[in-house]
């Protein structure tokens, strides 16, 4: 392909779909689900994609197009794990029935389009060139796929890339993931399986299930009598609640502590003296 900027050299780009199986059941991508983001969600519209890369020194002894070969296939089987990732947002117009109003929804349609897979390459950059400055070299910025996009525009453009650059003598592998669709902790669960799946070629991160020593449910069921007790509501005046709190900021020196956990924390103290605890003895 040969595309070029700030000395990264793209060599290919694959359009990675979800296969046949992954779309089975469930409403998947090919019955074109959609998921209807929240407003958390939406509130993230008008921000940049997630951005996070690894750098390698000298991966491994192997060829380096194995090793892209197999980010390459391992990134495809994870996209099953994670099949929405390859579909795209919507925006929906809604009008009242006089059209004296509108509104606009956004969701995330499982429509099958597929991420993108980069590779690309660097080869007069080192892993020193990269460590070595306090700031970060601008032409980091080139190892990153979708670079520069918001998140509005994963209306058209892929909500998830991973770009793989060959260095001198190593590796960048980066991921750019639309922030509406996925939060920090989806982005490194992904990277995680990709990563897994790589290794091993499977993700098998669930752990077996556990085994229990007996042969049937009604060798484990214990009959267990459990004290009766009354319950109750209690009703805190706002008054009390707002006492509750400039005394708990006041002993702390802060204006912080909300009415909320001033309140639990009292509920917390009383219940606690209330136990007859002794002083040493730690509760949770």
């Amino acid at each position: 392909m040969g595309e070029e900027g700030e000395g990264v050299i793209i060599l290919s780009k694959h359009i990675i779909r979800p296969s046949h199986r992954a779309n089975q059941g469930g409403g998947g991508a090919k019955n074109g689900r959609t998921i209807h983001l929240n407003a958390f969600d939406l509130t993230m519209i008008c921000l940049s994609y997630i951005q996070k890369g690894i750098l390698f020194q000298n991966p491994t002894a192997q060829p380096m197009q194995v090793i892209i070969s197999s980010l390459l296939s391992s990134f495809t089987a994870a996209i099953d794990h994670f099949f929405p990732l390859a579909g795209r947002l919507r925006a929906t117009a809604a009008h009242d029935d006089d059209n004296t109003s509108s509104s606009l929804s956004i969701s995330l349609e499982c429509n099958n389009q597929g991420a993108e897979f980069v590779h690309a390459a660097a080869l007069s950059v080192t892993v020193s060139d990269l460590l070595a400055p306090y700031l970060i070299p601008t032409i980091v910025h080139s190892f990153f796929p979708l670079n520069g996009l918001l998140n509005h525009e994963g209306l058209d453009k892929p909500l998830l890339a991973a770009q793989v650059t060959e260095l001198a003598d190593g590796l960048f592998v980066a991921i750019s993931l639309n922030h509406v669709v996925a939060d920090g902790t989806t982005f490194w669960h992904f990277f995680n399986t990709w990563s897994e799946i790589c290794r091993s070629g499977t993700n098998n991160s669930c752990p077996p299930p556990y085994r229990l020593p007996f042969r049937q449910v009604q060798d484990l069921v214990r009959p267990v009598q459990l004290p009766s007790v009354q319950e109750c509501f209690l009703h805190f005046s706002a008054e009390s609640v707002a006492k509750l709190k400039s005394r708990a900021n006041t002993e702390m020196g802060t204006n912080r502590i909300s009415s909320l956990q001033s309140l639990l924390a009292h509920v917390w103290r009383s219940v606690t003296r209330a136990r007859g605890l002794r002083p040493e003895q730690e509760t949770t």
